[in-house]
């Protein structure tokens, strides 16, 4: 019995870190989609494709990269996927990371945020129930580790949401 208590606190320490992990881990690939991380600096698109997809049309640019501390350009770079066509010639603000350009979105970020913290919540609810099963010797009952689950996802959730209103309203 007692190597069961221990295995329970092993995974409920290696489930709360990874939760944290995920979430971060997660969150920074959301920035990079978002256009909010990556050098920053102007894009000049020199063409744009569209192809047809069962989904709907992708649009497919690539230009050249201005870097904000140079006027020499970084090199050619891709707009993949692009929102809209957009003409040859313009200038649009954007990070690079890579190759790769991303235009900034308020909407990408804000909508990634409250599920990547309610996902990796989620996690951490196990995580708290496994815990406290160790705490208290207690058994395994499915039904409380899902409430312990939703609950911290549904707070999260919330309290993520909340948050994103109001950098949305008051900025």
């Amino acid at each position: 019995m007692r190597v069961l208590r221990v295995v329970r606190g092993v995974a409920a320490i290696g489930l709360a870190v990874g939760s944290v992990l995920l979430f971060l881990f997660c969150w920074q690939a959301a920035l990079t989609s978002a256009g909010y991380r990556g050098d920053p600096g102007t894009y000049q698109i020199d063409r744009c494709t569209t192809q047809s997809t069962p989904d709907g049309d992708v649009h497919r640019c690539t230009g050249v990269f201005y870097p904000d501390d140079s006027t020499a350009a970084a090199a050619t770079a891709s707009l993949n996927p692009a929102r809209e066509l957009t003409p040859p010639g313009t200038h649009l603000d954007a990070r690079r990371v890579g190759d790769q350009v991303f235009l900034p979105s308020r909407t990408i970020a804000a909508v990634s945020f409250p599920l990547l913290l309610a996902v990796a919540a989620f996690v951490l609810g196990l995580a708290l129930h496994l815990g406290s099963l160790t705490l208290t010797n207690d058994d395994w009952h499915l039904p409380t580790a899902a409430i312990w689950s939703l609950t911290t996802s549904a707070i999260a959730a919330a309290l993520g949401v909340l948050g994103v209103l109001g950098v949305l309203v008051f900025s």
